[in-house]
């Protein structure tokens, strides 16, 4: 499903997920506009940091919510154009 957020940014929820799912702690995957200087990977030490075309994809792990609105604070503050926010599915999750 996606749903609008802050500042016209897209969050995608896995399809295969409920609304309850979508609250528990897991793997997510942020994408933001461009390509990272050392400098502001260096604002997201625990997360993998991975160049896509046009974009950049950080991934790591959350423990709750607060968590991951923490590090969207920081995009934010750093001056970054949010493109998505994704929980991901493990392959062996059912």
């Amino acid at each position: 499903m996606r749903r609008s957020g802050a500042a016209g940014t897209t969050i995608v929820d896995d399809p295969a997920s409920t609304s309850e799912e979508a609250a528990v702690p897991g793997r997510f995957e942020i994408r933001v506009s461009g390509r990272l200087s050392d400098r502001v990977r260096a604002a997201f030490p625990d997360m993998a940091v991975a160049e896509v075309p046009a974009e950049t994809v950080l991934s790591g792990w959350s423990t709750d919510d607060d968590e991951v609105h923490g590090i969207l604070e920081r995009i934010q503050s750093l001056g970054l154009e949010l493109v998505s926010l994704r929980q991901v599915r493990e392959p062996d999750e059912t």
